[in-house]
């Protein structure tokens, strides 16, 4: 069993992109947006039009919602069911609906209604038997408005909530392992994996595995994984049993294979005539599998058109070999994955083989899926998509394409007549995991290259240290003391990249913190930083003031000069003043100090700040210098240092009355001080 895991785990599934899908896909999650308002009413509106087309705003002017893996515009259908989020009337007095769409940067579409009723509205109330249903069962309320939906429209369908007991971080890294999760080289780059052996950051290349796909970011991963993506009328299909029952008509299959390689009789290999519908059918019922599954398989492996090698009977070296599930068909042994499965095909024994008749490889390759895959624990196109097991080993998945059960889903649903949806009971498998996130996972919309790598770094005449390494985020280098800038140069891997920080930077003294910043075309950004330290020089700082200065005193300063005027008075070489001190940090103040550094920070001089008749401290000469003065007089509080130089307003060495005269006469304006 481990040798056929091995063998199979890298089975490449070929996703067919059907344009119809395209006018429901928005629909595959609901309860991620919305959930019951207060009266817990949702209001559902039923689109009764040909198609109507998704906009980003309430207008025919606005942007049409578009898919981000094909490009092309995204509508919905005639029976297309659509959570009302808001009914808006633009400028022109049309009215729209805003309803949740996961294609939306906003994660709302707007399609259009006004007086042409495009639509059938329904107010769903909560059912209480229902209600106890969904307790019962112990699905998530993150769960339960798509299922109060579906249960309104539907009321004989079954939802059966799995609890598997996985934890979801872990089974979304299992299915995350390089190979396990691939999606097709056209899909955006938001969709594709960017880990070790899966991009190649020196190219800006995607490794390709089978058939030219790429491996599967761990976003897009958990946005198929999250069964609460596919609660939509045609999505919760991924959820059906793959059991056959009444409800699976041969005429519903005939309808199903209409318009495809297999909607009648060929003539086979052996002369005798193969009618599809009936063969399928007969089988699957045979085998106890749902023919309407097992059709679905077919397209989306081979293709509606079955021109592929696998099936056309004409393949070099292998004619009249027919492989309808591609199995075995992955590259290996120097071989295609097309030759591999038709070298299986060719094989004996089992399941009828060699499968050199058309007929005997539809049956025995239906007997192959059956025994393989339909099992208690793949009783859905889910679980046979995510296989995770209790050890969370993807043990036995049939697909690596990480949409294809879904594309599946959607022509299962196709395949069911409305009356057989509304009158029959239908049994979905839904799995709960353990420690979902609390709403469900958004589909990521992003595209353009992922590239934010530098190809290469250098400043102009000098070497970095280490060298330069895409990976490598920090650098460093040292420059001497009279070196004042330098030129930085770098280029990315990506020429659709943007590169900032570059070009002539000018240096300080000590080390200098440089950004480079790579901004790659999806908008993703790396930073890469270079330290430059500029060496300090070795002369003492020398310095020039219009200020008068007396040993360690300066004076000279008016009342109210702001510090940056301050600062503009001195002129310094080899370093850098400042002002410290308690005074206020706008205005230089009566005890504040001027501090000369030299270029390595260290403290080379300072002086005191005196200005005559501040003696509180605050930079202006008012009331309160007066007061101080008395004070100090009266000896109820004392003033020194500074405080008494500024004090001494009369500059005859000592405080007396007369210094409180002059601050008087100052306020008075009838004799200013002088500084």
């Amino acid at each position: 069993m481990r040798l056929f895991f091995d063998v199979l785990k890298y089975r490449k599934k070929i996703l067919l992109i059907f344009v119809a899908v395209l006018f429901f896909a928005f629909l595959i999650s609901i309860a991620s947006y919305l959930t019951f308002s207060a009266d817990d009413v949702i209001k559902v509106g039923v689109v009764d039009y040909t198609r109507l087309a998704l906009r980003s705003g309430p207008g025919a002017e606005y942007a049409q919602i578009k898919s981000p893996s094909s490009g092309a515009a995204l509508y919905v259908s005639k029976g297309d069911q659509l959570v009302i989020a808001e009914e808006e009337r633009n400028s022109k007095g049309e009215k729209w609906y805003k309803v949740p769409c996961s294609y939306s940067e906003t994660g709302y579409a707007y399609v259009y209604d006004d007086e042409y009723e495009n639509f059938k509205i329904y107010n769903i109330e909560r059912d209480p038997e229902f209600e106890d249903y969904l307790t019962e069962q112990g699905f998530p309320e993150s769960y339960k408005d798509d299922l109060r939906i579906l249960h309104y429209f539907y009321p004989k369908w079954e939802f059966i909530a799995v609890h598997n007991g996985l934890d979801w971080n872990r089974s979304v890294d299992a299915e995350s392992v390089l190979g396990v999760s691939l999606v097709s080289a056209s899909s955006p780059s938001s969709w594709k994996s960017t880990q070790s052996g899966a991009y190649n950051w020196s190219t800006g290349t995607w490794t390709s595995f089978d058939y030219g796909l790429h491996a599967a970011s761990r976003e897009i991963i958990e946005f198929y994984m999250d069964p609460r993506n596919s609660l939509g009328q045609d999505s919760v299909f991924l959820f059906l049993g793959q059991f056959y029952d009444d409800s699976q008509t041969l005429d519903g299959l005939r309808d199903m294979l209409s318009g495809t390689f297999m909607a009648g009789t060929v003539t086979d290999t052996d002369g005798s005539s193969l009618n599809y519908p009936q063969t399928i059918y007969n089988a699957s019922k045979e085998n106890g599998v749902n023919p309407y599954v097992i059709s679905s398989i077919i397209i989306n492996e081979v293709g509606s058109a079955g021109t592929s090698g696998s099936v056309s009977g004409n393949y070099s070296g292998y004619e009249n070999l027919f492989n309808y599930f591609n199995i075995n068909a992955y590259a290996h042994s120097g071989n295609s994955a097309i030759k591999n499965g038709l070298i299986y095909a060719g094989g004996s024994g089992t399941y009828g083989r060699p499968w050199n008749t058309r007929y005997k490889a539809v049956v025995g390759g239906i007997q192959w899926y059956v025994r393989n895959y339909v099992s208690e624990t793949q009783i859905s196109l889910y679980t046979k998509r995510f296989n995770i097991t209790s050890d969370y080993e993807c043990s036995i998945q049939y697909m690596t394409n990480i949409n294809g059960a879904s594309s599946e889903a959607s022509q299962l649903a196709t395949a069911y007549p409305d009356s057989v949806k509304s009158e029959n009971v239908l049994k979905f498998y839904i799995p709960v995991f353990e420690n979902m996130p609390e709403t469900a996972c958004k589909r990521p919309i992003g595209d353009g290259s992922p590239n934010n790598r530098l190809s290469s770094l250098s400043v102009s005449g000098y070497n970095i240290g280490p060298a330069f390494d895409m990976d490598t985020l920090e650098y460093s280098l040292i420059v001497p003391s009279d070196v004042s800038s330098v030129t930085i140069s770098a280029s990315a891997v990506d020429s659709n990249a943007k590169i900032s920080g570059t070009g002539t930077v000018n240096l300080n003294y000590g080390a200098n913190n440089i950004e480079i910043e790579v901004t790659a075309e999806n908008g993703s950004v790396r930073t890469y930083v270079l330290v430059i330290s500029r060496q300090y020089g070795g002369e003492d700082p020398s310095y020039t003031t219009s200020y008068k200065i007396d040993d360690d005193i300066l004076k000279g300063v008016s009342t109210g000069t702001k510090v940056s005027d301050f600062l503009s008075k001195f002129s310094v070489t080899n370093g850098s003043i400042a002002v410290t001190g308690k005074g206020n940090s706008d205005i230089v103040a009566t005890g504040d100090r001027a501090v000369i550094y030299s270029l390595d920070s260290s403290e080379y001089k300072s002086f005191s700040v005196v200005i005559v008749g501040d003696v509180s401290g605050d930079g202006q000469i008012l009331i309160n210098d007066i007061i101080k003065i008395r004070n100090h007089l009266l000896q109820t509080s004392m003033i020194s240092g500074s405080e008494a130089l500024a004090a001494d307003v009369s500059g005859d060495g000592q405080i007396l009355i007369n210094d409180i005269i002059k601050i008087r006469n100052h306020l008075l304006g009838t004799d200013q001080i002088i500084q």
